[in-house]
């Protein structure tokens, strides 16, 4: 979170030209140009020439030449296409919206300057150092206005070329100030450090004066403010007034910012300490111990860097997979519902002409008294009985109690089931045994009294007048079990239905949607529900896992 200013779309004016590219600009080229007409572009440059070999011996060193250059290019290429990316894909996602026209503003500095010092190198023939006289090569040294003597030409030395496309990412200061961002410092950090790394990679090998990289930077920087005064006149990158606000504005960038920039840093500054290690082994400078405590820094920085960066990508992975496990069991239940409440209307489309057929029915025994003992009233008032009971499973299911609060307790449910059930089926004996005082279980008080009206009331229709259902509750390594027994018989291809959640009901004029709604909220608690018969007794468990402290 960081406060917000005041942002308006309108132009640049004179004063920002001034402050944010005049002055910057000018004391640049100033600065280049005192490198130049002094002895200070040379003496620089000389720690790193070996005049008896007359060569600079970090040129072809692997890893300057192949790391540190060739491998900084391509991540410089890498990160201009996936800004432009961004701008591209921001189109399709809403997430990356906010970094459309900051991701082509990106690219766009990243490829023009890139190409501004190309076309500069091509035209201005100046000669890399290692191609002049004071440094082993053929070419006369020269000012820089001077130019180039016969016959020399084709020379690709100004300005410098690698650092161009690091030193482009100055431009992240212009999205970081279109964003309010009171730490503009940390946007200018890629850019500069990059810039600065590649430049002095090239430097220590002899490709460029320390004036080259300086002319690159004020071309960088120029391109940077030359596009935000484009964007922000069209209204693409808005620049903000100096009036803050008590209002808070979100980056669209990670939470955890300073722990990655504590991390690449550490690594990056270890990067720099071997390069500076390994000139100072190939250039033998220093006292005799510097390479030893070089390599300790080294050690000290890497190690910890790659490590909290390993960490934290950890960290961001268990996060990813946790949110697509969240989204997948939201969806499920989403679909659920959905399906429970078209189920719902589906019974009602059923149940309504039944329900008026029992009407007519109703009218037509005043009417024939021989009607009032038909068979077809029995099973029309079954069928609407099981079509009732099926609408308040959905609809139970679908809209729980709001007090639910993720713990139920079975032994208060049970008792509260066996009430309700005996009213309902009276005659029938159900016999709670060996209960404990308590057994809390992590599923919604709802969703427990649902399982248990379903199970028990499987067990008590599916068992004979006189039979006697039983019910107890104990504790199994961290669940609860619940099981109900009742006289009966239960066959083998029921069994297996029931137990895989099928629609398939183990009693014979069963909906098989009570054993389907408990399964499916057992299995979404860690829990499962379970259908044995052997030696006419039939057993259903229901194992829960237990809350917190539980047994």
């Amino acid at each position: 979170m960081v406060s917000e200013a005041t942002s308006v779309t309108v132009g640049p004016g004179r004063g920002w030209w001034l402050w944010w590219w005049s002055i910057p600009t000018v004391t640049l080229i100033a600065a280049a140009l005192v490198l130049e007409y002094s002895p200070l572009d040379v003496l620089l440059l000389q720690p790193f020439y070996d005049p008896i070999a007359e060569v600079f011996p970090l040129r072809r060193q692997w890893y300057f030449s192949t790391v540190l250059h060739v491998g900084a290019k391509w991540l410089m290429v890498a990160s201009a296409i996936v800004a432009f990316l961004a701008f591209v894909a921001s189109w399709r996602f809403d997430r990356l919206r906010q970094w459309r026209w900051p991701g082509l503003y990106l690219a766009l500095c990243a490829g023009v300057t890139s190409g501004v010092v190309s076309i500069l190198k091509a035209v201005t023939n100046r000669f890399p150092p290692w191609s002049i006289d004071l440094f082993g090569g053929e070419v006369p040294m020269t000012p820089l206005f001077a130019g180039t003597p016969a016959p020399f030409h084709d020379g690709h030395g100004f300005p410098a070329g690698h650092a161009s496309g690091a030193f482009a990412w100055v431009s992240l200061w212009f999205v970081g100030r279109a964003w309010c961002s009171p730490r503009l410092q940390l946007w200018l950090f890629p850019g500069l450090a990059g810039g600065l790394l590649c430049a002095w990679t090239q430097h220590v090998r002899g490709a460029h004066f320390a004036s080259h990289n300086l002319w690159t930077l004020a071309i960088a920087w120029t391109v940077a403010v030359g596009f935000a005064a484009l964007f922000a006149r069209v209204g693409l990158l808005p620049q903000p007034l100096r009036v803050p606000t008590s209002r808070h504005l979100e980056l669209p960038v990670a939470v955890p910012v300073r722990s990655w920039l504590i991390g690449i840093g550490g690594m990056l500054a270890g990067c720099v300490l071997f390069a500076v290690d390994t000139a100072v082994e190939l250039l033998h400078v220093g006292p005799p111990d510097l390479h030893f405590w070089i390599e300790c820094a080294e050690f000290g920085l890497v190690g910890p860097g790659l490590g909290l960066i390993c960490l934290l990508l950890a960290e961001r992975l268990r996060i990813a997979r946790q949110a697509v496990r969240t989204q997948a069991h939201a969806e499920r239940e989403r679909r659920f519902l959905v399906l429970g409440r078209m189920a719902a209307a589906v019974a009602h489309e059923v149940r309504n002409p039944l329900h008026t057929l029992r009407l007519v029915m109703d009218e037509m025994r005043v009417e024939q008294p021989a009607l009032r003992d038909h068979a077809l009233r029995v099973h029309i008032d079954d069928s609407l009985e099981r079509i009732d009971r099926a609408v308040d499973l959905v609809y139970r299911l679908a809209r729980p109690e709001a007090e639910d609060d993720g713990a139920g307790d079975l032994v208060a449910t049970a008792r509260e089931a066996q009430a309700a059930l005996l009213i309902r089926l009276p005659g029938r004996t159900i016999t709670l045994q060996d209960l404990p005082a308590k057994a809390p279980v992590r599923c919604s008080a709802s969703g427990v009294r649902i399982m248990i009206d379903n199970l028990l009331r499987n067990a008590a229709e599916a068992s004979a007048a006189d039979g006697v259902v039983t019910v107890t509750i104990m504790a199994d390594n961290g669940r609860w079990r619940l099981r109900i027994t009742n006289p009966g018989h239960l066959p083998s291809d029921h069994a297996e239905a029931a137990s895989e959640g099928t629609l398939e009901s183990p009693k014979l004029d069963g909906l098989g949607l009570g054993l389907a709604i408990t399964r499916h909220l057992a299995a979404g608690v860690g829990g499962q529900v379970t259908l044995t018969s052997s030696g006419g007794v039939v057993t259903a468990d229901l194992l829960l896992p237990a809350w917190k402290d539980s047994p």
